[in-house]
């Protein structure tokens, strides 16, 4: 049945409503002549906005070709009905015409300048998949849907199993023609965290947007009403198992943080952090984590300062800043180099990055010894954005100091995380076997307590 609107007279003075249409045989955007209450009606449909403005496709609006197709007639009445008062409107035969050529003659590599992916190795046990990453684009979901992927709605990715990330980027780039300047192959292994939402969903939890422009809305996994099979859980890089340092046995370490002018329980913090590749301060606000963490770092870039790299990265929120700036200045009695704030600098000694541009740091991670996580509680929740890309870094420092000053053994899903975080054992248990485990009353709370005992100083 034809639209009621295309058996009535055009006026031959209207302009078009339609003004272009590109299609690259997966999507179509098209470019509709603008009205007060045009984008209303557009995204009425399931359209979504090219808002990028370095776009060859800016301003256009954007459709799964099979969801264009079926509310063609729709959108084409609601249109007309509105542009009529505007002084636009077209045959429906034009209209639809003009969407039919480039669905005919699609050009393939249309949407691909803006199009990332990410792959994520999959650690072995896993049985050696990647996961995919990416802005939307039907051709990528049908490589994903071919090679037996799993959706993963908390994350809005894809588990690829029995593949190698080089396997899953050749057949991106043969599929749609991506270059692989444009799929980035993460370093290290990532684990998939079952049940690693809590029922509070955090405000930043992760999505499938990228560097360089925003997330499809709507149905990401598949543009289209389909059944799939699904994984539950969080993708985190696996950090470096947990270990006793060198510097534990020796017997002049003692004198050595006694120059820094320590009080007595500082000293034993400063062993404590020196002393394994990765430790938990928990001390109260005030009885100076930051001081012992920059003595322990400082110690340490002295004693490896012939093998590269020797600096420090601090992780904080962005209103301390400035503090670790100052303390740096007031103790590290070793500074040979800057202190950058705020970014990545690469001569700098000391970077200290606040957690909203962390993610600048991952390229660079493996240039660091030793990351320093302040406030810590801040990366409990799994599920946050916040969290994985601290793993992402941590993945590539071989010593981590966990700062924390407030309690984290609220809810004990809640330091699973940090555990995870630091290469502990314990947090290589599953995330609900875990709380199964050690939740409950408080006997076997305090068995939490004794389980990490060696690794929290409090």
């Amino acid at each position: 049945m034809q639209p009621e609107v295309a058996t009535e007279q055009i006026e031959e003075n209207l302009s078009p409503l339609l003004q272009h249409s590109v299609s690259d045989g997966h999507d179509i955007a098209i470019m509709v002549s603008y009205f007060d209450g045009v984008n209303k009606i557009l995204k009425s449909c399931g359209a979504n906005y090219i808002h990028k403005k370095e776009s060859q496709w800016h301003k256009y609006w954007k459709f799964h070709t099979s969801g264009l197709k079926a509310v063609a007639r729709e959108l084409y009445e609601d249109l007309s009905v509105e542009g009529k008062q505007h002084g636009l409107g077209e045959p429906w035969e034009e209209f639809v015409g003009m969407i039919t050529h480039a669905i005919r003659r699609p050009m393939p590599d249309a949407f691909l300048e803006d199009l990332r992916c990410r792959i994520y190795p999959m650690k072995g046990d896993s049985g050696g998949a990647a996961i995919t990453m990416t802005h939307y684009h039907a051709g990528v979901v049908n490589v994903c849907k071919t090679m037996q992927g799993r959706w993963i709605p908390a994350m809005k990715a894809w588990r690829i199993p029995d593949t190698s990330p080089a396997m899953l980027l050749n057949n991106i780039c043969l599929s749609i023609h991506m270059k692989e300047g444009q799929i980035e192959i993460m370093q290290g292994e990532y684990d998939l965290i079952a049940g690693a939402f809590y029922k509070n969903k955090p405000a930043d939890a992760i999505s499938i947007s990228m560097p360089g422009g925003p997330a499809r809305e709507g149905n990401e996994r598949n543009g289209a009403e389909e059944e799939l099979e699904e994984d539950d859980g969080i993708l985190l890089a696996v950090t470096s198992p947990m270990a006793m340092t060198e510097m534990a046995t020796r017997k002049d370490l003692h004198i050595i943080v006694k120059e820094y002018g320590p009080l007595d329980f500082q000293v034993e913090g400063v062993r404590h952090l020196v002393s394994r590749t990765s430790a938990l301060l928990a001390d109260d606000m005030g009885l100076g984590k930051s001081f012992q963490s920059i003595v322990a770092a400082d110690i340490l870039m002295q004693h490896h300062a012939s093998a590269a790299p020797a600096r420090t990265l601090i992780a904080c929120p962005a209103s301390l800043v400035l503090n670790w700036q100052r303390e740096i200045e007031k103790f590290a009695r070793n500074r040979t180099g800057e202190i950058s704030t705020y970014q990545y600098t690469p001569k700098a000694q000391w970077v200290i990055a606040n957690y909203e541009v962390l993610q600048n740091i991952i390229p660079h991670a493996h240039e660091f010894r030793i990351m320093i996580t302040d406030e810590a509680h801040l990366l409990k929740e799994s599920g946050s954005q916040r969290t994985q890309t601290a793993f992402d870094v941590a993945a590539h420092i071989p010593h981590r100091f966990i700062l924390t000053g407030t309690p984290i053994l609220n809810r004990e899903g809640e330091i699973h995380s940090l555990l995870r975080l630091a290469g502990h054992p314990i947090g290589n248990i599953p995330l609900k076997e875990f709380v199964k485990q050690f939740g409950g009353n408080s006997e076997v709370r305090r068995g939490l307590n004794t389980s990490i005992a060696s690794w929290m100083l409090r």
